[in-house]
């Protein structure tokens, strides 16, 4: 048994739901409860350097002043839109990547995930290639990893 004490987060109720964990609670894993820049702290207040960015979606640094200001800017108007909806940031986006685009690369799409990213890439490529016209047939693997 470990000499070290137990964070306070590993005797917290909800350590025990998770299905990744095992049953009560992983001792050894960090309960984060704070970030600045690539900095983060777990729960006894020990410093650690990100060097993940949190699985590369902070890529500006956590709570990065401006992307927190503007997300709180965002939230105060509306906080979720479908991308089959209009929003003003949405087309103000939209309109920022067509100019800074090559030329002839006016138009970009939004998704929520890579998957759809993936997704949206297939469908343009078998829209835009030569014989387009005259249908596709599409290729899976079963029963494999996707995501």
């Amino acid at each position: 048994m470990s000499s070290q004490p137990v964070p306070a987060a590993v005797s917290h109720p909800g350590a025990k739901a998770p299905l990744h964990e095992p049953p009560g609670g992983d001792p050894d894993k960090l309960t984060l409860v704070r970030a600045l820049g690539s900095l983060v702290w777990d729960d006894t207040g020990k410093q650690y350097i990100d060097c993940t960015s949190q699985a590369w979606s902070n890529n500006l640094g956590a709570n990065d002043p401006r992307v927190v200001e503007a997300a709180g800017r965002q939230l105060s108007q509306i906080t979720h839109a479908r991308p089959t909806f209009y929003s003003p940031v949405l087309l103000d986006l939209a309109e920022l990547l067509t100019s800074i685009a090559p030329a002839g690369l006016d138009r970009v799409g939004f998704t929520l995930h890579g998957s759809m990213a993936v997704e949206m890439a297939f469908k343009l490529a078998l829209r835009n290639r030569p014989g387009a016209s005259t249908g596709y047939r599409v290729l899976t693997a079963s029963r494999r990893a996707r995501g």
